[in-house]
C-alpha cells in the first residue's frame, strides 16, 4: 500500500514496532550513521547514503570509528595503552540516553 502522508507513515511504523513516540526521523539518522561509523563503512559511502559530506559525517560521528585516536593512544601507551587508563575508568553518564533505547531492533 502506498504512503500517502510520510508523518502519519512514519507514526504507524513507530507504533508498529513498539517504540517510544519520541523518535523522529531525524533520531534515526543519527542512529544509522552512528552504526555506520561503528561498523567501519567507508567515510564517502556513509555520507552518501546519510546525504551528508564527508567532512560532515566525520566530524559529528568521527568518534564512533573503531579506529578513532587509536594511533595516539598507542604512541602514548605501547601495545597495551597501559599509560592511557583514563578510557578504561570512564564511564557512561547514567543519565545518557543510549541510542538502543530508542529501537527494540537490538
Amino acid at each position: 500500500m502506498p504512503v500517502n502522508s510520510v508523518r502519519k507513515g512514519f507514526a504507524a511504523a513507530v507504533k508498529a514496532a513498539g517504540l517510544s513516540v519520541d523518535v523522529m526521523p531525524h533520531i534515526l539518522r543519527h542512529t544509522c550513521a552512528t552504526w555506520l561509523i561503528q561498523k567501519g563503512v567507508d567515510l564517502w559511502d556513509a555520507a552518501g547514503f546519510l546525504g551528508m559530506t564527508v567532512q560532515q559525517l566525520e566530524s559529528t560521528y568521527g568518534h564512533h570509528h573503531p579506529d578513532f585516536q587509536h594511533e595516539a593512544a598507542e604512541a602514548l601507551g605501547g601495545q597495551n595503552g597501559e599509560r592511557n587508563t583514563v578510557n578504561k575508568r570512564r564511564r557512561t553518564a547514567t543519565n545518557v540516553t543510549k541510542i538502543a533505547a530508542f529501537s527494540k531492533l537490538e
